[in-house]
């Protein structure tokens, strides 16, 4: 029987507005793929000025031939963000890329 987290997964990503021109985790040009992005409150901040982002994307693993890494580049809206922490979701077959302003 197939995972049916897979299948919604791959369906939820299908349906997803959000691209990104990808350079790099083995891609031999830089390439448009689909992604679902995030950008909410960062972790709580006891004191003055809580402003903290935390800008992520989640990645099909079958999108990219490697794992990204913190060389790798991603494009959106004319703004090039770099990985900064990678983990792989084997419940959705992804990786979840948190980012910062390259």
């Amino acid at each position: 029987m197939p995972d049916p987290w897979s299948a919604a997964a791959a369906a939820i990503r299908a349906q997803s507005p959000d691209t990104v021109t990808y350079t790099g985790g083995g891609l031999p040009v830089p390439t448009e793929i689909r992604v679902i992005w995030t950008d909410a409150p960062g972790d709580p901040f006891q004191g003055p000025g809580n402003t903290t982002r935390t800008v992520s994307m989640e990645i099909a693993v079958d999108a990219l031939p490697q794992r990204p890494s913190k060389a790798d580049r991603a494009t959106r809206n004319g703004i090039v963000w770099a990985p900064q922490q990678v983990t792989k979701d084997e419940n959705v077959g992804a990786y979840v890329v948190v980012l910062e302003r390259a």
